[in-house]
């Protein structure tokens, strides 16, 4: 009797609770869909010693979604182009001796994407971007420096994560061209 009373009573709190969580946008992480035309992709930058870090995560994550990576950009059946990588720091808030705060840090991309093939350009958003959020104190010794340094390849994951999902909902546009 206990056991059926049990059930009967967890089985709705269970369904509440997915039905809930899938609501408000949580989904279990799980391979991403691309679209066909993107097998071999290959990424240019105007800066890739700049990007190097965030190039290597984007491979890494399209070779795990079963993506090639080409090694020109005339093997690619899809070209995906970062350019503009900027890094902005901007102070939240102080603490009263002004030494220590809470600040932001952001790093955004441009991106452009487009299929060799036809030339056609892929929709999608023209720029991403991740930030975190990090306490730092001006007294300890290279704080700041370290600090930024696990935070920038914290955002780059995240940024790689970002344009991996942006790529898995690209659609090719019907007839703008890319430039």
């Amino acid at each position: 009797m206990k056991t059926l009373f049990r059930s009967l009573f967890l089985i709705p709190i269970f369904v509440l609770l997915s039905l809930s969580l899938s609501a408000c946008g949580f989904h279990l992480k799980g391979a991403l869909v691309f679209p066909s035309t993107m097998r071999l992709v290959y990424i240019k930058s105007d800066n890739p010693n700049a990007q190097f870090a965030l190039i290597e995560n984007i491979k890494s994550l399209l070779r795990a979604n079963h993506i090639a990576i080409a090694q020109s950009e005339n093997q690619a059946t899809t070209v995906l182009s970062l350019s503009n990588l900027d890094k902005k720091q901007q102070t939240i808030a102080k603490s009263g001796n002004m030494q220590s705060g809470t600040y932001s840090y952001t790093i955004s991309v441009d991106l452009h994407a487009y299929d060799q093939k036809s030339g056609l350009a892929y929709t999608i958003p023209n720029q991403v971007s991740a930030s975190q959020n990090y306490q730092d104190n001006a007294t300890l010794l290279l704080s700041t420096a370290s600090t930024l340094a696990v935070l920038q390849k914290t955002i780059f994951k995240d940024l790689a994560q970002q344009i991996l999902s942006v790529l898995s909902k690209a659609k090719l546009a019907s007839s703008a061209k890319a430039s």
